[in-house]
């Protein structure tokens, strides 16, 4: 259980924090939850600029593609 509240692995990254239990991990000490509202940061995701915006690349070695800063990624969590 307490691998699958704190720990969320890729195939880029291993994110190890805290969770928003009190008993468990205390409370927090900064604005991290505000920042991050999913706790973990998101993941790389390869992008394309397409006639009907930004959206996920098919492939992340297409020309055109790009991975977004981390404002972006966190803009689009939840939406691809």
């Amino acid at each position: 259980y307490w691998c699958a509240t704190h720990v969320l692995q890729t195939q880029y990254t291993i994110q190890i924090i805290r969770c928003n239990s009190i008993s468990c991990c205390g409370p927090w000490r900064s604005n991290y939850i505000q920042v991050f509202p999913h706790r973990f940061l998101p993941a790389p995701v390869p992008f394309e600029r397409t006639p009907r915006g930004i959206a996920m690349a098919e492939r992340d070695y297409q020309k055109g593609v790009f991975y977004g800063s981390l404002i972006q990624r966190i803009q689009f969590h939840g939406v691809v």
